[in-house]
């Protein structure tokens, strides 16, 4: 764990002690833009990179991308392979 400081903390009582507040500090803020200042992206994207994510994709190349994972790889962030 590390502190708002950039101290290192490998101590488990410490970081059990440390924790809560870290939680609390996080989750009981009152500006939305500050509940999640680690996770919220503010950046808004480019006119050319949303005409590219709104386009159709066809069934055919859904089942091309799939057919290409191979299937005994590490799993993805759900915990599941493809």
């Amino acid at each position: 764990m590390i502190t708002e400081k950039g101290d290192a903390i490998v101590d488990l009582y410490r970081i059990k002690g440390l924790t809560p507040a870290y939680y609390e500090k996080l989750f009981n803020q009152n500006i939305y833009w500050n509940v999640f200042p680690e996770v919220i992206v503010k950046k808004k994207l480019t006119p050319d990179v949303s005409h590219w994510t709104g386009k159709d994709i066809s069934p055919l190349k859904i089942k091309t991308a799939l057919f290409q994972m191979q299937p005994d790889k590490t799993p993805g962030p759900d915990g599941f392979n493809s």
